[in-house]
């Protein structure tokens, strides 16, 4: 029974605590939303802009050019055409080809080195896996020679 009660005192100063703290947090914060909202006037074509932007990045290119087209927009295809390359990447990966990996980030070898990222190197050593296992030793140790010894003074 003793440690029923110590159990039971425990838990009252938890509650009380707890309803303190509910307390304070409602007399920090005001709970009116009106006093947060502001009449922010956006412009159109930024929004547009953002919208068109998330279908590319979803991958859903014909829906963002109808959206674009809908709208009268210029031509965004400056927006698009990032994304249209990384799901190209994305799709050659899934069947099992590194090249176009490969050929984007030894284009983009210096933004990936100034954020200290080793994306390149990974893709390398899945490349010299993948001749690995397709049995060709020789070919493997050629790869590895070629493409893995830059990568050994980091």
């Amino acid at each position: 029974m003793v440690p029923l009660s110590q159990l039971e005192g425990c838990q009252k100063e938890l509650n009380v605590a707890l309803s303190k703290y509910l307390k304070v947090l409602e007399k920090s914060f005001n709970t009116d939303i009106s006093k947060a909202y502001r009449n922010v006037d956006f412009e159109a074509s930024t929004v547009n802009n953002i919208i068109a932007n998330h279908f590319y990045r979803q991958g859903l290119f014909d829906l963002g050019d109808s959206f674009v087209h809908e709208c009268g927009e210029s031509d965004e295809t400056y927006l698009k055409l990032p994304f249209q390359e990384m799901y190209g990447i994305l799709e050659a990966m899934k069947a099992r080809n590194l090249e176009p990996a490969l050929t984007w980030a030894a284009n983009n070898r210096d933004k990936l080195l100034q954020n200290s990222s080793m994306l390149e190197l990974k893709l390398h050593s899945l490349q010299f896996v993948e001749i690995l296992t397709r049995g060709s030793r020789d070919n493997a140790l050629q790869y590895a020679r070629t493409h893995l010894v830059p990568f050994a003074s980091m």
